[in-house]
């Protein structure tokens, strides 16, 4: 299994003044691939993607993580013959105090949101058959929730 990551979009503007902001679409590309020598039956694959969250102001280590879920049904596969499938789109903003603005508290005067790691599973019916992690640490850091 792998996964690819692709942007589909990028917008920037000014949201309002003395803010710059741009947003960033992204979608994951999963590949399933079985290496059984006879034809697998019909598995279904359930991700977790785990998007850090960032807004101005916020004090460091105050990131809020999402998790975007979901699942996709993988035909019967021949042996080595792939199976592609895309995840959700994720939108990731990027915001940023413009020069001479501050913040009379404190904070951190820029925000980006950014995609800390996924973690896919491929069941066939209740049992996993297979386990994609990236990066490895995410399996430390998080217990497995089913989509």
């Amino acid at each position: 299994m792998s996964l690819e990551r692709k942007r589909t979009g990028l917008r920037g503007e000014q949201a309002q003044p003395g803010l710059n902001s741009g947003t960033q679409k992204w979608i994951g590309e999963v590949k399933v691939e079985s290496g059984a020598a006879q034809p697998t039956p019909e598995l279904e694959a359930r991700y977790i993607i785990y998007v850090r969250r960032q807004s101005i102001g916020q004090k460091v280590g105050d990131d809020k993580v999402q998790e975007v879920t979901g699942s996709a049904v993988v035909p019967s596969l021949k042996r080595r013959t792939p199976y592609v499938f895309d995840t959700a789109q994720i939108e990731l903003k990027q915001q940023a105090l413009a020069p001479d603005y501050y913040l009379p508290k404190g904070g951190s005067t820029k925000a980006s949101d950014s995609i800390s790691g996924v973690w896919v599973k491929v069941f066939k019916g209740e049992v996993e058959v297979g386990e994609y992690v990236n990066p490895n640490f995410i399996k430390e850091k998080y217990k497995w929730k089913q989509p």
